[in-house]
């Protein structure tokens, strides 16, 4: 009985598929005689919906996966630097809009997507964001939008920074966002030059002076704002005529602009309209606390026609709390990190060596990582000079970049080593701040920072606005506290750089020789300097000669014969990162 009722369905699935067969060959001919007499069948016409039916499904679903995927990209965005929020979504000016464009600037940033609202509504905004994230467009736009609505000839923004680096960037900032508005070819009557005012380090102040005003004159044809950078280390007089134009924006570091506030007649901020704080908490940790109260007391308070204030950092300290407390009025908070975040695309290592052999690993990571652009994080103005002779020495492409420095040379050494004239910069936490070099690969920090937020925006100058970079912190075993509560800030434990020692200390021998001329290069230049010196009969520094800077806060060192290698032979380069003390200095002799 089973067998033959299986027969039977054999049978019946046969007689099934003649029926289909027959059926297809039907609907075949059915078409083309539609084809050719222009007319439609019933069932052919029934199989072409059908087929389109499932061609529409298969789009739906092809449709759906592409939305799946753009989702799942813009929420990677999202979860990144940048979002999926455009400029012209944030009712900003249209010149302004066309400004942005010409810098290719399409989405806004997670922190100019939350900070630039409300700052157009005419709050005061205080905001927290990783290094890299895009915070200079965050308060400038708002300001070149206010400016364009409601345009005035006198100081309409003050714009603090800590560093006279971190000023120099957020002027040429301001600059390309005023060519952008000048190239719309929209004159605003009040707002009739665009100055680029970068006060050159110049020797003579005649010279800067007229080069400001030749600059200004080649200019004034163009519509657009004008920007001034004041920082010291520059002659105040050609910053003086500068101020006299009356220029829309100032950017300065608070101790030139308290000078000018004091000393350069006709110049006021009694119609200022908004200060901004970049790094403040940068700021009040190197005192300046007094100079920004005082100026504080010179700029007009909140209210009607008052001023404007926003706070911008990584970092927020209570000191910050305390300045918010005092010159804001109830501010925005924006957060968009944590307090102490490091970039998502940054990886992080540390290397665990000996202290003595300290300059040797470090030139093996060089040699290592060479074709790259590497910032190395010194703690000492004399350690950041010694490093930057000795890797000359052994063939590096090595500038150092440090506070002894005059200006000119400090935006000489800036500059080479953002256009790729030099692969490698040597510097102090100077450059550890705002500065923001696409090109950076690699950061090395030869000497821990004292503070956990040191060593945020140490690291935060590579891996910027999405990009992939590398960390590396060398930490010796006079470090190992400091490294700890490093650690212990950033809540997580970072892996191990593993290199081999007998391969690394093969360079000994020859960083042993490169130290030494090292040693011997700066006495020579002391020694030329002081001669020069006594020639000219001049008192101070000199810095108009010679390729190193800072060699005078060495000369006790060299005068002793001998030069504690590392971070003065001892670990860390700070007081509290070094041991008890009783270690013993290299000595080296001639």
């Amino acid at each position: 009985m089973p067998k033959s009722r299986d027969r039977e369905e054999e049978l019946q699935m046969k007689k099934k598929r003649k029926q289909r067969e027959s059926e297809s060959s039907s609907s075949s001919s059915s078409s083309s005689s539609s084809k050719e007499d222009d007319g439609s069948d019933s069932e052919c016409g029934g199989n072409d919906i059908i087929t389109t039916a499932d061609e529409g499904i298969g789009n739906q679903s092809q449709q759906q996966q592409q939305q799946q995927h753009s989702h799942d990209d813009n929420d990677n965005t999202d979860n990144g630097i940048i979002t999926t929020t455009p400029f012209s979504s944030l009712n900003l000016h249209p010149t302004l809009l066309s400004s942005i464009a010409s810098l290719k600037w399409e989405y806004a940033s997670r922190i100019q997507a939350s900070s630039i609202p409300p700052a157009l509504d005419g709050r005061d905004v205080i905001g927290l964001a990783e290094t890299g994230s895009g915070k200079t467009g965050a308060f400038a736009i708002p300001i070149l939008n206010y400016l364009l609505e409601k345009p005035q000839k006198s100081v309409f923004a003050v714009i603090l920074a800590p560093t006279r680096e971190l000023a120099f960037q957020i002027h040429e900032v301001m600059v390309a966002l005023g060519r952008g508005m000048a190239d719309a070819h929209i004159m605003l009557t009040p707002i009739k030059f665009f100055t680029t005012v970068i006060i050159s380090s110049s020797s003579s102040s005649s010279s800067s002076s007229s080069s400001s005003s030749s600059s200004s004159s080649s200019s004034s044809s163009s519509p657009g704002a004008n920007s001034v950078c004041v920082v010291g280390g520059v002659d105040m007089a050609s910053q003086a005529i500068a101020l006299a134009r009356n220029p829309h924006v100032v950017v300065a570091t608070p101790g030139r602009l308290l000078d000018h506030l004091q000393n350069t007649k006709g110049f006021h901020l009694r119609q200022l309209k908004y200060l901004v704080l970049d790094e403040a908490d940068r700021m009040l940790s190197m005192d300046f606390e007094k100079e920004i109260n005082d100026i504080l007391e010179a700029i007009p308070d909140y209210g009607s026609g008052g001023r404007r204030t926003m706070l911008f950092s990584a970092t927020m300290t209570s000191k910050v709390e305390k300045l918010q407390r005092a010159s804001l009025h109830n501010p925005v908070r924006v957060e968009v990190s944590t307090k102490f975040q490091t970039p998502k695309k940054l990886l992080q290592s540390y290397l665990f060596i000996p202290a003595k052999y300290k300059d040797c690993y470090l030139t093996y990571l060089i040699n290592e990582h060479a074709g790259q652009s590497i910032l190395v994080f010194g703690a000492t103005c004399n350690n950041v000079q010694r490093l930057a002779l000795m890797l000359r020495n052994l063939g590096f492409p090595a500038i150092c970049l440090h506070g002894q420095m005059s200006q000119p040379k400090r935006l000489g050494a800036l500059t080479k080593f953002k256009a790729g004239g030099r692969d490698i910069l040597i510097c102090t936490d100077v450059a550890s701040r705002g500065l923001d070099i696409p090109s950076v690969d690699v950061v090395i920090n030869f000497d821990l920072p004292g503070h956990g937020k040191d060593y945020i925006h140490r690291v935060g100058r590579t891996a910027r606005a999405g990009r992939s970079g590398k960390a590396l912190a060398m930490v010796t075993q006079y470090d190992v506290e400091v490294y700890q509560r490093l650690e212990h800030l950033l809540g997580q434990r970072l892996p191990e750089y593993k290199l081999a020692e007998e391969e690394v200390l093969l360079l000994l021998e020859r960083v042993n020789e490169a130290q030494r001329l090292a040693t011997r290069e700066l006495k020579e230049q002391l020694a030329t300097r002081d001669g020069n010196r006594k020639s000219r009969g001049k008192k101070g520094r000199n810095d108009d000669e010679g390729d190193g800077d800072g060699e005078t806060a060495i000369k006790k060192d060299i005068k002793r014969e001998f030069y504690a290698g590392g971070s003065g032979g001892r670990g860390g380069g700070l007081h509290n990162q070094r041991g008890s003390g009783t270690s013993k200095k290299k000595k080296y002799r001639r």
